[in-house]
């Protein structure tokens, strides 16, 4: 168990990493500040998300694969034909996105479930916690233009608006604070 603290050697043998150690140690109780304008704005952005966009991205196309059976396209509709949202074309239509349901009961009530968000129901803003992650993912700036584009899909076209503050506020400011 103490051969795992065999590399620190190095420190006491060169003093200028002993040096750099300190110094990087010394700065994380000033990270402090940075991790909470992070949680912040990842608050502040999750519920906006959650206001504009619960329950949007559960719709999919489906319609006949090769085998003739049906099955998602992966493209998120909108069920409720709104001009400025997707639409699937003849023969595909609007269900819920893993399920493959339609999208209301008899009642008018959805039946889509979280699981038939985007991503295997990752990516949605239904509450708080999947909003949070998915701004985070947004901030990472790993697969935010996809999350754009759904909402996009589901919601309205001017999306981007949220997408564009997320990434401007998340990724090019709270990220370079970081590395300053």
């Amino acid at each position: 168990a103490v051969r795992v603290l065999r590399p620190l050697r190095t420190l006491t043998q060169l003093p200028g990493m002993k040096e750099l150690v300190a110094c990087m140690l010394s700065s994380i109780p000033q990270l402090g500040n940075v991790v909470g304008i992070l949680f912040f704005l990842l608050a502040v952005f999750g519920i906006i998300g959650v206001q504009l966009f619960q329950g949007k991205l559960r719709h999919q196309c489906w319609g006949p694969t090769d085998d003739a059976a049906w099955g998602p396209t992966g493209d998120v509709c909108n069920p409720f034909g709104d001009p400025l949202t997707y639409q699937c074309e003849a023969p595909y239509e609007c269900r819920c996105g893993a399920s493959g349901l339609p999208p209301l009961d008899a009642s008018g009530r959805s039946v889509c479930l979280q699981s038939d968000n985007p991503n295997f129901g990752i990516n949605h803003f239904d509450h708080f916690w999947g909003a949070f992650i998915t701004i985070f993912q947004s901030i990472t700036l790993e697969g935010w233009v996809d999350n754009m584009y759904f909402t996009q899909d589901g919601v309205n076209r001017h999306t981007w608006i949220y997408f564009l503050l997320v990434v401007t506020f998340g990724a090019f400011l709270v990220v370079q604070l970081f590395l300053v």
